[in-house]
C-alpha cells in the first residue's frame, strides 16, 4: 500500500530577504533542499555507476522519507526550508504531457530499454516502485503537476535526473553572491537548468554569477571559514572557475578583509575513478564545525596544495603557492582539527550540515569515532541517519542548498536580495 504524504502549505507570496553566507558555521537561517525525490533517482540507478554517479542501490522509498523527515528536522530547528522539486511541480506546464497510465507505460518501457542496453537485471518489484512513486507524487502535487514533473525530470530529459536530491551541487552561496554550477558529467548537467528554473521564476532571486566557458565548478566545492574563501580544484571543479569566482567577488574580500585559497589535487588525472568520486568535493573530506574548527579526513588533505590568489599593483590575478599541504595551511591558521578515520569518511562523515558553530546534523549515527570526537570537542551532535541519500555519494551537508547564514545580515555583507514581496 501506498502511504500517503502530508504536504506543507506552500504560500503563492513570501518573503524570503537577502542571500548570503560569510562563515559557515554562522547560523543557518534560508536553505533549499530537493524533497521527496522520487522515480527520477530509481530510474537512473539504471545506468552503470560511472554515468549515475549511485555507488549502490539506494532504496528510493527509504531516501523519499528520509529526505522528508531531513528537511522537517532543519524546520524544527528554525531554518526556512524550501523543497525544490515541490516548488519545480507547481512551475512546469501541465499540458500536453501522457496521462497517468501512459506515463507508467513510458518510464516502464524506458527504463526496460537502459536495463537491456546496459545489460542489467531490473528488480523484481520495479513496475510497482515506478507507479507507486508517481501515485505519490499525484497525492502531493495533483494529478496535471505531477505528471508534468515526472515527464521532464526524465522523459524531456533524456536521462533521468536522479542526482537533483543534491542541491549543492548546482549552485552555491559565497559571501554575498550565488555562483551558478556547470556540471562535468552528463547526467548532472540539466540539473543546473532545472534549478534555475525554480531559483529565478519561483523562488525571484537575482541571477547567478555563470562560469567561463568551459569551466566547470560545482557547489560543493566551496565554503567560507575562518576569514578564508576555500575553493577545491579537482575532479569537478578547474582552477579557471576558482580564477573567475575570485576576480568576481574581489572587492567583497578586500571591504571583509578575507583571503582565498584554491585547495588543488594536482594529481586528480592519474587518480581511479572510484577516488575521483570519494574524494570529488572539498566538502567530501573537510567541513568547518566551529569558529575555528574544522573536521577533516587527514590522508587527503596531506594530499592537496593550497595557493593563495591575489591581485598584485598591475592588477593581474596571481595563484601564488603556499607550498603548504591543505592541513598544514589549516594548523597555519590555529584551526583544530577534527580527525576522521578513513571508514567513516568512507560513510560521508565528513558531509554533515552546520547549523551553527555549536549544533551539527550527521548523516549517521553509527560514524561512531567521528560522532564521539565531536562530541569531545563540545559539539551538540544530531543524527540524520541518510542511509539511503549517502548511496549517491553525499549526504548532509550535498543535500542543502545553504542561502542564507545569520552573520551575513549581521555584519553587513551586501548580499543578493529576493526580489518577492509579502
Amino acid at each position: 500500500m501506498v502511504q500517503i504524504e502530508v504536504r506543507p502549505h506552500l504560500p503563492q507570496q513570501s518573503s524570503y530577504g537577502p542571500i548570503g553566507i560569510l562563515d559557515e558555521t554562522d547560523r543557518l537561517q534560508l536553505a533549499v533542499t530537493w524533497g521527496p525525490v522520487g522515480v527520477e533517482a530509481f530510474l537512473a540507478q539504471l545506468f552503470p555507476p560511472a554515468v549515475s554517479c549511485f555507488y549502490d542501490a539506494m532504496d528510493v522509498p527509504q531516501a523519499r522519507r528520509e529526505c522528508l523527515d531531513f528537511a522537517a528536522m532543519l524546520e524544527q530547528f528554525g531554518v526556512h526550508v524550501i523543497c525544490l522539486r515541490d516548488e519545480l511541480a507547481m512551475l512546469l506546464s501541465v499540458h500536453n504531457h501522457p496521462r497517468r497510465l501512459n506515463l507508467i507505460d513510458l518510464l516502464c518501457g524506458k527504463g526496460r530499454s537502459i536495463a537491456q542496453r546496459f545489460d542489467r537485471s531490473l528488480p523484481s518489484n520495479f513496475a510497482c516502485v515506478v507507479a507507486d512513486s508517481v501515485a505519490l507524487d499525484m497525492h502531493r502535487y495533483g494529478e496535471e503537476s505531477a505528471l508534468a514533473l515526472n515527464y521532464h525530470l526524465f522523459l524531456a530529459a533524456g536521462i533521468p535526473l536522479g542526482n537533483l536530491l543534491y542541491t549543492r551541487d548546482p549552485m552555491n552561496v559565497l559571501l554575498g553572491m550565488r555562483f551558478m554550477g556547470v556540471m562535468p558529467m552528463p547526467i548532472k548537467r540539466q540539473e543546473v537548468e532545472l534549478s534555475e528554473q525554480v531559483f529565478q521564476q519561483g523562488l525571484q532571486l537575482a541571477p547567478p554569477v555563470g562560469m567561463l566557458w568551459g569551466e566547470t565548478f560545482e557547489g560543493g566545492d566551496g565554503y567560507t571559514h575562518n576569514g578564508w574563501v576555500h575553493v577545491g580544484v579537482g575532479a569537478r571543479t578547474t582552477i579557471g572557475a576558482t580564477r573567475h569566482i575570485y576576480q568576481t567577488f574581489r572587492p567583497e574580500l578586500e571591504r571583509h578583509g578575507l583571503q582565498f585559497a584554491v585547495v588543488q589535487d594536482l594529481d586528480v588525472s592519474e587518480r581511479s575513478n572510484g577516488d575521483r568520486m570519494r574524494y570529488m568535493h572539498l566538502d567530501t573530506f573537510s567541513s568547518p564545525v566551529g569558529k575555528q574548527q574544522i573536521l577533516v579526513f587527514e590522508a587527503e588533505a596531506e594530499r592537496r596544495t593550497v595557493s593563495r590568489l591575489h591581485t598584485n599593483r598591475q592588477g593581474t590575478t596571481v595563484i601564488e603557492p603556499t607550498h603548504r599541504t591543505f592541513l598544514g595551511h589549516l594548523e597555519g591558521l590555529g584551526e583544530e582539527i577534527i580527525g576522521v578515520p578513513d571508514d567513516e569518511q568512507q560513510e560521508f562523515s565528513c558531509n554533515l550540515l552546520a547549523l551553527d558553530d555549536q549544533t551539527l546534523f550527521v548523516p549517521l549515527s553509527r560514524n561512531a569515532t567521528t560522532n564521539n570526537r565531536l562530541e569531545a570537542a563540545g559539539k551538540t551532535i544530531v543524527p540524520v541517519n541518510l542511509e539511503a541519500c549517502t548511496l549517491g555519494y553525499g549526504a548532509a551537508h550535498c543535500m542543502t542548498g545553504q542561502l542564507r547564514r545569520q552573520q551575513s545580515e549581521v555584519g553587513g555583507l551586501r548580499c543578493q536580495s529576493s526580489s518577492r514581496n509579502t
